[in-house]
């Protein structure tokens, strides 16, 4: 999508679709291409220049455009990703250093809302993991990202026992949709995409599918719901 220029994307509906449809009674505006985006509250703050340039979907397409630069706030050290990635390894183009603002903000919002207690079983976890990653016996077991894959099932884990709901572990394979499906994916039922093999009886795959088969079947991604791409973003 990032080859196709703002100007050609009434050519590519693919590329952007308007959601959801305009509904003037429940004061839902319209958001085709050219039509300005309310940016709630964002248009209550007195620095937010919404309406001086008058953002569309269309002009806020190219983030070249407009040129913006993301600073790697505390997404970097979150994730964890230093540990699978040596410096010499990132992309020139990404600031890898936060500048002294962005770093106070990020000291005052920490000093604000405190480590959470997901943010400490994470921090906790990790430490052991990495222990394991930097022991000589144990690096020829398993490869990196399976220990990164094992953090964050952990943490996901915590989160649901937390909400007091069982630990949730994806099955390694399990029935899918097929070529046929693809082909009628608008008309898959709920019942059909519970009984595949593999998802009937595995709790966490039927609460998955059960809770969030109304807004596929909205979003036309039933097929993708059957496929299970959506597991690991609703899991949690």
């Amino acid at each position: 999508y990032d080859k196709i220029d703002a100007s050609n994307l009434d050519n590519n509906p693919a590329a952007y679709y308007s959601w959801p449809k305009e509904d003037l009674v429940n004061g839902i505006p319209s958001s085709e291409l050219d039509d300005k985006l309310y940016y709630v509250p964002m248009d209550d703050i007195s620095w937010w220049e919404g309406n001086q340039r008058n953002p569309t979907a269309r002009k806020m397409w190219s983030e070249s455009d407009w040129n913006m630069q993301y600073e790697r706030g505390t997404f970097i050290a979150r994730s964890h990703l230093s540990a699978l990635c040596s410096n010499d390894e990132w992309d020139t183009n990404i600031l890898l250093v936060n500048s002294d603002q962005t770093n106070a903000a990020i000291d005052e919002l920490r000093a604000e809302d405190g480590e959470s207690e997901v943010d400490r079983y994470q921090h906790k976890t990790w430490k052991y993991i990495l222990n394991l990653m930097n022991d000589e016996n144990m690096k020829s077991v398993y490869k990196e990202t399976d220990y990164v894959q094992t953090w964050h099932a952990k943490t996901c884990n915590f989160q649901r026992q937390r909400r007091g709901k069982e630990p949730c572990y994806l099955p390694q394979e399990y029935e899918k949709c097929t070529d046929d499906d693809f082909e009628r994916k608008s008309e898959l039922t709920l019942d059909e995409i519970l009984k595949k093999d593999g998802v009937a009886g595995n709790d966490c795959l039927e609460e998955i599918r059960a809770n969030i088969y109304p807004w596929a079947k909205s979003m036309d991604m039933l097929y993708e719901l059957c496929m299970g791409e959506l597991d690991e973003y609703i899991m949690c």
